[in-house]
């Protein structure tokens, strides 16, 4: 086993580090990796210079010098883990943006070889299997992190999207509300609340849970198009039409969203409005035969 290093405190050689981050917001890859690396030959035990010289790499496309430069604050186990997790995180994240999960899994595996109970990994770890569609096996993840930090709200988000996609609604809301209980204000669990809601036809309290959402994001189109589909179950069309209103000012180039509004304009008789939003939605995507025939059908009505 690889022996601990002494993480070191702040290097005297601070103005190196922060010449190195301007250099690097400025888009000076070479010049900022020299920075950092000014800072190493000065203080080797500074590993946080390694993560900002992976991170320079990366950005500049080298991306198996930066994995190097990565993998090297993992070997060396710094005492501070959080260098540990963010260098895996980095890693992790070039990796993937090369298409290369399998190495990705694997390096979870052999820091969680050494850190069984390390929830970042386990937890970040289940959120790639998740994408890979191998949900079992992220809920797996997920349950151990969970075991090693049972209070930690994001997990438990987690956990409920991975079962909602296994098909296991109830356990998924149940979830969920772990999750709220303990992050009350977490909008993505409010706005997945209300979707399993809405999925078992109780459109009441799916509008709840979206308004709930919206009052610590009033303006999340995504938000507000899920709350209009509810209200339209409900047959509250003119709260839908806002709603819908809402969330097109919000995200003015959802095709979606223009659709949904121009459905529901039609079924309040608000043709010419409703035409309107038809041929906003077919000027976004001009080849949808449904909404070229509502479009027409408008047209038709209103002899416009």
């Amino acid at each position: 086993m690889p022996p601990t290093i002494q993480e070191s405190a702040v290097p005297d050689s601070g103005e190196w580090e922060k010449r190195g981050d301007a250099l690097l917001e400025k888009g000076k890859y070479e010049e900022a990796i020299e920075a950092y690396r000014q800072i190493r030959a000065t203080d080797p035990e500074y590993l946080a210079a390694c993560n900002r010289i992976g991170n320079a790499l990366a950005q500049s496309g080298r991306e198996e010098e930066a994995l190097a430069e990565f993998k090297k604050v993992i070997d060396l186990r710094p005492e501070n883990p959080l260098l540990a997790d963010v260098a895996l995180n980095n890693a992790v994240h070039v990796l993937r943006n090369l298409g290369r999960e399998k190495e990705a899994l694997a390096l979870f595996e052999r820091v969680l070889d050494e850190e069984p109970d390390n929830a970042m990994a386990l937890t970040n770890m289940g959120n790639l299997l998740s994408d890979l569609g191998r949900e079992e096996e992220a809920l797996a993840a997920y349950e151990k992190a969970l075991a090693a930090e049972p209070d930690n709200a994001a997990v438990y988000a987690n956990k409920g999207y991975v079962l909602s996609a296994l098909g296991r609604p109830d356990e998924a809301l149940a979830t969920y509300r772990e999750a709220l209980r303990r992050d009350p204000a977490d909008t993505r669990v409010l706005n997945n609340i209300g979707n399993l809601l809405s999925d078992l036809g109780l459109w009441e309290e799916a509008v709840g849970h979206y308004d709930r959402a919206l009052e610590h994001e009033p303006e999340k189109a995504g938000i507000l198009f899920n709350k209009g589909h509810a209200l339209a179950a409900l047959g509250r069309r003119e709260e839908e039409a806002d709603a819908y209103r809402r969330a097109h000012a919000a995200d003015p180039k959802n095709v979606y969203i223009l659709g949904g509004l121009a459905c529901t304009l039609r079924e309040l008789g608000r043709f010419d409005e409703a035409r309107d939003a038809y041929e906003k939605a077919l000027a976004l995507s001009p080849d949808d035969p449904v909404l070229r025939a509502g479009r027409n059908d408008m047209r038709r009505i209103t002899g416009k």
